[in-house]
């Protein structure tokens, strides 16, 4: 296969967690479509991913991320109450992620003690 070929891949499956050494998520896709025949069974690749930025993105404190779901999500707070929404994990450091969401800058989330939440929950804002 030349180099700079594009092919389209879907994503088969992704780790349930991040692992603590790396700080990265295993990840397995599958070709779509038709594809060279020079790509056989057992064939090594490279894949370089891209997409396109739809959403802004946003640095949150770790103890905000929830991994429960099917995905990485935050809790929002909203009239005293909390939901999950999904996120898009972009970067992580020793304190904060770099998160991409649907969410206007200053929303309410819940920092610590994402584990203990379900959705609907009532809660209330200590500190802001």
């Amino acid at each position: 296969m030349s180099s700079g070929e594009q092919l389209a891949l879907s994503l088969r499956e992704i780790a349930g967690a991040a692992d603590p050494g790396s700080r990265s998520w295993r990840a397995r896709y599958s070709l779509e479509g038709p594809y060279p025949s020079s790509l056989t069974l057992g064939s090594v690749v490279s894949v370089r991913l891209t997409q396109k930025q739809t959403t802004a993105s946003h640095r949150v404190p770790l103890g905000a991320l929830d991994e429960r779901g099917q995905t990485p999500q935050v809790w929002l707070v909203s009239d005293g109450t909390v939901n999950p929404l999904a996120v898009e994990v972009i970067d992580l450091g020793e304190e904060y992620a770099q998160i991409r969401a649907d969410i206007n800058a200053g929303t309410p989330i819940v920092a610590l003690g994402t584990h203990l939440l379900t959705p609907g929950m009532a809660v209330q804002e200590l500190a802001r």
